[in-house]
């Protein structure tokens, strides 16, 4: 269960107060600067890095010690005092006036936490473990670092500014999220230079009367979600509806894609409805938790008409 629901708040509208003025109010401040939020700093004094700012007109400093009558009208509030007497007093206030309130250290005094995060804006990437292993987190940042690329910001913009077009294209949303996936696999749109000629080159190809059928994932559901092969947590991953029977377990319905329709169903298979959704484009994920049996006559009729894969689970696999 997750204790902290994660959500990205629309920063224009933010008017956030900063208690302290030293290094930790100061890194707090510098992610703030990322975002348009209103920021206000109460502090008698401030670090050096705090007071260019304040120079610069991006931050207001009230030059004197916190007071209760500064939390009205305020959306968030970051706490990064040394006393400990004043921090729960803050906490209590905020929280008594609906105002989300962070404690630098203090876990037990927090209203939200902000997570470790990776830079690709508009593409931002969030990673907590909830306050219980920051040193994990810190691993992990550093490992997807390296493994997202510098240019997949300028890439989410590119698109955000062509989906008009594709919308006026492509009458359909699986026409739509055909043509996207296909540019968004191209090697060559890394490469920012390449990505209106690659973007081009495939709206040459675009066919609005092809009649686009969809696919079938049957997925042998493992009784650990770990024993989930990968290929099969792919096509989870890409599925938009998804329909399991009462013995498939709560963490591998987890990993369906998460704004895939799912249902939960007495027979995973009816040929008519299965057919219905296929012949729309759309794409389709039966979770079994008995084994997989291709050469059933069921799944031979599907695949007479439709594309239809199958995944066994780890365990068969072994087995085998």
């Amino acid at each position: 269960m997750m204790n902290y629901f994660p959500i990205f708040v629309d920063a224009k509208t933010l008017d956030v107060l900063i208690v302290g003025g030293g290094e930790v109010a100061t890194r707090k401040m510098e992610l703030l600067l990322k975002t348009p939020a209103s920021i206000t700093v109460v502090s008698p004094d401030l670090s050096n890095g705090i007071a260019a700012q304040v120079e610069l007109g991006r931050v207001t400093h009230l030059a004197q010690y916190y007071d209760e009558a500064l939390l009205p009208g305020r959306q968030l509030v970051f706490v990064a005092t040394s006393d400990s007497k004043v921090n729960q007093q803050i906490s209590k206030q905020a929280k008594q006036l609906g105002i989300f309130a962070n404690v630098v250290d203090s876990p037990e005094l927090c209203h939200f936490i902000t997570p470790s995060i990776i830079d690709r804006s508009p593409m931002v990437f969030a990673i907590s473990s909830e306050g219980d292993a920051p040193v994990l987190v810190r691993y992990w940042r550093e490992r997807l670092e390296t493994l997202i690329p510098n240019t997949l910001g300028s890439l989410a913009r590119f698109s955000g500014r062509k989906r008009k077009i594709i919308k006026g294209l492509l009458d359909s949303v699986s026409k739509r999220r055909a043509f996207w996936e296909r540019f968004f696999l191209s090697s060559k749109i890394t490469d920012e230079q390449e990505q209106e000629a690659t973007f081009n080159q495939l709206i040459q190809q675009v066919d609005n009367d092809a009649v686009t059928l969809g696919e079938l994932y049957v997925v042998e559901a493992p009784t650990n979600s770990d024993r989930l092969s990968l290929a099969a947590l792919r096509y989870m991953q890409q599925a938009d509806f998804a329909f399991f029977n009462q013995d498939v377990g709560a963490d591998v319905i987890e990993l369906i894609r998460r704004d895939a329709e799912t249902e939960l169903v007495d027979d995973v298979f009816s040929y008519e409805r299965l057919s219905a959704l296929l012949e729309q484009g759309e794409r389709v994920c039966i979770l079994s938790a008995e084994p997989v049996q291709p050469e059933d006559q069921r799944w031979k009729r599907l695949q007479a008409d439709y594309v239809v894969n199958f995944f066994a689970s780890a365990p068969s696999l072994e087995k085998g």
